[in-house]
């Protein structure tokens, strides 16, 4: 009896619908599939496994529902980079990267894997992949931030979002080969651990940094921070008067 008063809950008040994605409070993602008055079947977001939950269960219980009005997922990518870059510059070449990214990226059938409030192929006057379909809320990317003073590094991270849950793995590994191109390009350094004894030649290092700086600069002036600093421009500038 439980379950079934579970069961009409459920129905009633939507919490969930077969096809939406949820966590379950063991961590557990998946995609809901049947839901019946004595168990729910919930198959894992990337296909690996299937939960049988016995359905009052789901009432009890804390349930994150990634779908419910949402139809987007972040992919966060992390990367840490030396003391000796200009974190402006560095910040400008992430922003390249997303940008490339968003347009780049393309599934097998040649679907956008990340989303746009207006689908790229339309400036083309192509039909839209459906990358820009139900698009519920203003989206803001590439978004770029400093995360952390870390001992050997800077570390910022770069963020988009894609629609499937199991796309973000690739964008993931797709844009940290684009950030490893453009950071080698910039002659920008990713360090090593500063618990490994680093035999450098800090002079070599100015030197490489000065020999690249135009391109770091040009790239600086075309892509911009997004709006890393843009809280404190009009305060920078007020500054730079005085």
């Amino acid at each position: 009896m439980q379950n079934y008063f579970a069961y009409i809950s459920i129905k009633k008040d939507k919490i969930f619908v077969p096809g939406d994605r949820i966590q379950l409070e063991n961590g557990y993602v998946g995609i809901v599939g049947q839901i019946t008055p004595r168990v729910t079947y919930v198959r894992d977001a990337l296909n690996e496994s299937i939960a049988i939950i016995p359905t009052r269960q789901l009432i009890a219980a804390t349930i994150i529902n990634f779908s419910k009005d949402i139809k987007f997922i972040p992919v966060k990518v992390e990367v840490g980079v030396s003391y000796l870059d200009d974190p402006e510059e560095v910040a400008a070449v992430l922003i390249k990267v997303g940008l490339r990214a968003m347009t780049e990226l393309k599934d097998k059938r040649g679907n956008h894997l990340i989303v746009h409030e207006m689908c790229p192929y339309r400036e083309e006057q192509k039909p839209s992949c459906g990358c820009d379909a139900n698009i519920l809320a203003d989206i803001e990317q590439p978004i770029v931030r400093v995360i952390n003073f870390n001992n050997s590094s800077i570390d910022f991270v770069v963020r988009v979002f894609v629609k499937e849950y199991d796309d973000q793995f690739k964008v993931k590994s797709d844009i940290r080969i684009m950030i490893i191109k453009e950071f080698k390009k910039h002659n920008i350094t990713i360090p090593w651990p500063i618990q490994t004894e680093y035999h450098g030649d800090l002079d070599k290092e100015l030197k490489d940094i000065e020999d690249t700086s135009d391109i770091r600069k040009q790239t600086f002036k075309k892509y911009g921070v997004g709006d890393l600093n843009s809280s404190n421009e009009s305060k920078t500038n007020d500054a730079t008067k005085l």
